[in-house]
Formats: structure tokens, C-alpha cells, sequence
């Protein structure tokens, strides 16, 4: 019995979440109505950490990853409905939205200028609330995706609007293999 908690408890304390499964999620609170959802992530690009939840663009209204009580694939639930707040109250978030610095569809390149590819989704721990995994790719138009690769956090030399520069020495979690034509006409 206390392997199976501690197996969960390991599972549940370290899990990630993509960028792709966290965008349009219900945002609740006390009441048994969604308040908002998710609509974007402000990742700090000094250090990964998860800056905001962006729940309205127009408005730009944010919830901070301190006033989550718990991110799930489903669900992100907040206290209650106060702490939604304008987005140009932090400054932080408001320094890295006026630059212009996203991760998703950022390029990605090597320290050495190669260009790795783009970022289709990234993974966040919802334990600590920061960026684990980039899931980078090249692409043809967006249609198209070859060469996957999972790189870790660790590998992030710089976060910058135009680009992501990441270590020479490219160590990927994992390389999905490529399937070409060829293969899926046989």
C-alpha cells in the first residue's frame, strides 16, 4: 500500500503539462461555473519559470502560478476571482509580453548559429511551475514536421524574442524517428 502512494505521490509531484493541453482549459474557482480559461503562458526567460496564465487577451488579464491551488489536464483551480488581474500590475510579465518573448513557434538554434528547428509545444512542471521540456521540430509551412526532437530545460542557454539558443552538445531526451513517403506508400 505505501508503494502504491509513493508511486503516485512521484507521479502527481512531478507532472508535466504541455503548453498545447494547458491553452483553453476552464479556470474555476469556488462557484460550480468556470470563471475563464486559459488562453496563453508567460514563460520568465531568465529562468523558465511560469510567470502567468494569460485568461483574457483583450484585457490582458492574468492569474500568477502562486494563486493556483492546482493545474491539472483538465482544470486550473484558483482561490476565487480576485486573484484575476491585470497583466500590466506585474512588471515582470509586463518587461517580457513588451518585448515580445514567447517560447511556442520560437526558432530554435545551436550556440554555433545551426538552426534546430521551432517549438510546437513545450512541457511545464506543475509542481514547481516551470519550463521542463521543449518539443522542437522543423517544419514545412507549419503542415510539415521532421527531425523531432525533446530537449530538457537544461539545454536552454537564452531565451530571446526572435530565437532560442540552446548547448552545442545536444543531448535529446528523444528523437522520433522520421517516416518518409516512401514507407507510408509500401
Amino acid at each position: 500500500m505505501l508503494r502504491g502512494f509513493l508511486k503516485w505521490f512521484c507521479y502527481n509531484a512531478n507532472m508535466e503539462l504541455l503548453y498545447t493541453q494547458i491553452l483553453g482549459i476552464p479556470v474555476v474557482g469556488e462557484g460550480p461555473r468556470p470563471l475563464t480559461s486559459v488562453h496563453d503562458v508567460v514563460i520568465d526567460p531568465n529562468n523558465g519559470s511560469v510567470l502567468a496564465f494569460i485568461v483574457n487577451l483583450s484585457k490582458n488579464l492574468m492569474i500568477a502560478p502562486i494563486d493556483v491551488e492546482k493545474l491539472e489536464s483538465n482544470v486550473l483551480v484558483v482561490t476565487d476571482d480576485f486573484v484575476i488581474i491585470e497583466a500590466d500590475e506585474v512588471v515582470r510579465v509586463r518587461e517580457v509580453q513588451k518585448k515580445g518573448i514567447k517560447v511556442f513557434h520560437n526558432r530554435v538554434f545551436s550556440e554555433d548559429g545551426t538552426l534546430i528547428g521551432k517549438v510546437y509545444d513545450f512541457g511545464i512542471d506543475t509542481a514547481s511551475s516551470a519550463l521542463k521540456k521543449l518539443y522542437v521540430a522543423k517544419d514545412f509551412l507549419g503542415l510539415i514536421r521532421w527531425e523531432k526532437r525533446i530537449l530538457d530545460w537544461k539545454e536552454i542557454v537564452e531565451i530571446r524574442a526572435d530565437r532560442i539558443v540552446v548547448k552545442n552538445d545536444l543531448e535529446t531526451v528523444k528523437d522520433e524517428p522520421v517516416v518518409s513517403l516512401t514507407e507510408v506508400a509500401v
